[in-house]
């Protein structure tokens, strides 16, 4: 009886050592933010002359000399930051962003705004 008594007393010392051993210690940082939708964009670029530009022109969204943008295959679902242009595709002569999606990373609100 009295060995029982040890053993599970050496179990649950073991249990409350390893519990203790994972508990959070007060300087462990927890940072946690949901991940915002990015902006998805179409339209037309054109030229100073009111041309609509070609295909294969990069096309890009920039921040202090940062690109935002990506490229999403319609196929294959892959992204690229690798934007461009495409060939007018619509009536309205859409070259950005109706082939293949044109999306530009969301801005974080906890800081400061880009």
């Amino acid at each position: 009886m009295v060995l029982v008594r040890v053993f599970a007393g050496l179990i649950f010392l073991s249990t409350l050592t390893l519990l203790l051993s994972l508990w959070p210690h007060s300087s462990t940082l927890s940072v946690s933010a949901a991940p915002e939708l990015p902006y998805v964009l179409f339209g037309r670029a054109w030229d100073a002359s009111g041309t609509v530009l070609g295909a294969n022109l990069a096309i890009e969204a920039r921040s202090n000399n940062i690109h935002y943008a990506q490229s999403v295959n319609p196929s294959t679902q892959l992204v690229s930051s690798h934007t461009r242009t495409h060939s007018p595709a619509t009536l309205l002569h859409y070259n950005y962003g109706n082939s293949i999606k044109f999306q530009i990373c969301a801005d974080d609100p906890a800081t400061g705004a880009i």
